[in-house]
């Protein structure tokens, strides 16, 4: 959460620093890594290993497929992160274009707007315990959607940097939500495998996005991704609102698939 803060802000002051900071974190992250020590037990055979990746993936995917609550918040999540991707990858020339900020501006614009999400997250078990889960999430995408549809429609940087703060405040929101809810559905022994498999579900529609947002600004100009985007968030909580509130109040409907799932104990499966 404080990354897209502090790369911001380093932006502003020295355009390369950013980078060399990820290239340094990715070092440490090497060092750290080869200083584990530990042996593995070795596969029987690379049959058995293809197999059992095989079977393993099969479990994640079925699990999700039928808990309904996973595949309804798969569908919500990944058409909020499309809806947001129109405009993340046109936002540097919405800043710039039509905005007017000089690129260090829009290094601190990032960097204010992006602390939206430091606090987002901070507030939203405060949130979810006044609006309980569905309501947070709902919520969540209005807001995003109403201050995407307002920056939009202005050139004032200080109305912008506000909108996009209540933006990133949302996503904050419902990133926390979102994830508690999945943690607490999945067994242990799933989820690497299903909480994984549903975050390639939203990254999967993220380039997406992208790719139509620069569509819709070449077509239409930089404004309509933001409109596009802010509208698609709003119809998608509209839509979604009373079947997540639904499935979330009704665990008897929500209940877990019954499939059998291989827990490792001792060498042994069972």
């Amino acid at each position: 959460m404080l990354g897209p803060v502090f790369g911001a802000l380093a932006f502003a002051a020295f355009a390369a620093a950013p980078f060399a900071g990820d290239a340094l974190s990715f070092v440490v992250s090497g060092i750290v890594l080869l200083s584990i020590r530990g042996h593995l037990p070795a596969p029987q055979s690379s049959h058995v290993q293809r197999e059992s990746v095989r079977h393993d993936l099969r479990e994640g995917v079925e699990f999700l497929v039928h808990h309904p609550m996973l595949r309804l918040l798969a569908g919500l999540i990944g058409g909020l992160a499309f809806a947001q991707a129109l405009v993340t990858g046109v936002l540097v020339l919405y800043c710039v274009e039509v905005l007017h900020l000089s690129p260090s501006g829009y290094g601190v614009f990032i960097g204010i707007t992006a602390s939206g999400n430091v606090v987002g997250a901070m507030v939203a078990p405060r949130v979810k315990a006044w609006l309980d889960a569905s309501g947070a999430i709902t919520t969540a995408a209005l807001v995003s959607g109403l201050g995407l549809l307002v920056a939009a429609r202005t050139t004032n940087v200080a109305l912008a940097a506000l909108c996009f703060f209540f933006e990133a405040w949302a996503v904050g929101v419902a990133s926390v939500v979102n994830a508690s809810l999945r943690q607490t559905a999945i067994p242990d022994a799933l989820r690497g495998r299903v909480g994984n498999l549903f975050r390639s579900l939203i990254w999967g529609a993220i380039p997406a996005g992208t790719l139509a947002g620069g569509v819709l600004a070449s077509a239409m100009g930089l404004r309509s991704p933001l409109l596009v985007a802010g509208f698609l968030q709003l119809v998608v909580a509209a839509v979604s609102a009373d079947r997540l509130a639904a499935v979330l109040t009704s665990p008897q409907r929500a209940g877990r698939p019954r499939i059998t799932v291989a827990v490792p104990m001792a060498g042994r499966s069972s």
